[in-house]
């Protein structure tokens, strides 16, 4: 979508107002976009970590279901659910007592209101 800007009177379109409008909605689109929650980070006690996207499923327009499934290869400290662009963390969970070797999957039910 686009948005032109024109003056009625005259008919004539503002090129450049109408696409800095236009980039500034684009840039605000992917702002939010970058500030969803998207992903979960794993923290391992040897201080390295991994990323692994989040299944979000809308069950209403409010309601929604997040999951995702982790294979633990080795000791964690702790999960961080973040934001799509990494650098906002939305819950952190203490994972110090899974096991490794197994197969988890984690499910967050979350409602706007």
């Amino acid at each position: 979508n686009n948005i032109n800007v024109i003056d009625e009177d005259t008919d004539t379109t503002y090129l450049t107002t109408a696409t800095n409008i236009n980039n500034n909605i684009n840039a605000l689109t992917n702002i939010i976009d970058n500030k969803k929650i998207a992903k979960i980070k794993i923290t391992y006690q040897d201080a390295t970590s991994t990323t692994t996207p989040i299944e979000i499923v809308q069950n209403s327009t409010y309601d929604y279901t997040l999951r995702a499934t982790l294979y633990i290869e080795k000791y964690i400290d702790t999960i961080d659910i973040i934001s799509n662009d990494e650098n906002e963390v939305y819950i952190t969970l203490d994972a110090s007592s899974l096991e490794t070797e197994q197969i988890y999957t984690f499910t967050q039910n979350l409602r706007i209101e």
